[in-house]
């Protein structure tokens, strides 16, 4: 069955990836819809409200669409009825919310009841198979504005080293602020975001902080850097890796299965009789990135998670789910 005249809706948006692949879609005149979702953070009686006020308009309206495509599972409740969909995991909902009670059932419900469970790293496949053996990977698309060349060039600053992830412990904050010390200490400019529950740390360890920007801010802000230290806690790409192998700027990242030419640090447990250790070794391979030319890992991350080719393979798993009938 082709997935031409089928209409799709993704809800919620989370890192860009719906928004992005919603962009494409419509490109090539197919019949997509992004509905996002209201915010899950704030006082809980808030939240609670509005959600709820949100779900039963969402009833109203969901019937319009052959597909529903959920990212982030811990929203199972918005997909859960008679429609077909597909759950798109994206990292915290599994490695954080799925080890909280009650969060855990309704994960667990709604990656028994899709047609499909998709990852969006490679490594959360060995956490999902184990209720969804057939769970795939979808590489997360780039937005198209990192893969655009800035209209004016940006020089990187000499000596300016960018974190690029958000300061909590899903991106490993208890090595990036012990890293930011010592490259601060060592005489670089480092810089981030003032985004994640430790932020404030950061900013007292001498990181200078930044607002959330626009993409096109934050691709001229990436591009200001001489070196980018991407997240350091699972073995996977960030969106913010790929946004900075985009915009060609030399990353440090974890190793992981996508094999990208980029400097990568092995995994392995941040405890505190190791931490001194890793740090020295990870300022050691941030050195080592200064100046280097990111030609290859541009030309990588364009040949294999540009928005179309993404679309390519997500079809590919629609045209799958749409020929098999729902259980």
């Amino acid at each position: 069955m082709q997935t031409d005249g089928f209409s799709v809706a993704h809800i919620n948006e989370v890192a860009g990836v719906p928004s992005t692949l919603v962009a494409a879609a419509r490109a090539q005149n197919l019949s997509w819809d992004l509905r996002r979702i209201p915010p899950g953070r704030g006082n809980p009686v808030r939240v609670l409200w509005s959600r709820l006020c949100d779900l039963i308009a969402w009833r109203k309206e969901s019937h319009k669409y052959d597909l529903l495509h959920l990212h982030f599972a811990t929203n199972g409740y918005m997909v859960w009825g008679k429609r077909p969909f597909i759950v798109h995991l994206h990292g915290s909902d599994i490695r954080r919310d799925w080890q909280k009670p009650g969060l855990r059932q309704i994960i667990n419900k709604t990656l028994r009841d899709a047609q499909t469970v998709i990852c969006a790293t490679p490594d959360l496949l060995g956490w999902v198979r184990e209720i969804r053996p057939d769970a795939v990977w979808l590489p997360n698309p780039v937005p198209q504005t990192f893969l655009t060349p800035l209209t004016t060039a940006v020089t990187p600053v000499s000596g300016r080293i960018v974190f690029s992830s958000r300061w909590d412990s899903t991106k490993g904050v208890e090595l990036l602020i012990p890293l930011a010390k010592r490259l601060i200490s060592d005489g670089f400019e480092v810089h981030g975001l003032d985004w994640g529950s430790d932020a404030a740390s950061a900013g007292s360890a001498g990181v200078v902080l930044h607002p959330l920007m626009s993409a096109e801010e934050f691709q001229k802000f990436l591009a200001s850097a001489e070196a980018v230290v991407g997240q350091l806690k699972f073995p996977a790409f960030s969106m913010t890796d790929y946004q900075t192998m985009a915009v060609g700027r030399p990353l440090i990242a974890m190793a992981n299965e996508e094999s990208a030419p980029v400097f990568t640090f092995d995994a392995r447990p941040a405890d505190p009789s190791t931490i001194t250790d890793q740090v020295a070794e990870l300022a050691e391979i941030v050195k080592a990135a200064l100046g280097t030319d990111a030609i290859a890992a541009k030309a990588w991350v364009k040949a294999t998670h540009s928005p179309d080719t993404v679309l390519q393979q997500l079809l590919s798993i629609y045209e799958k789910v749409l020929e098999t009938p729902a259980s």
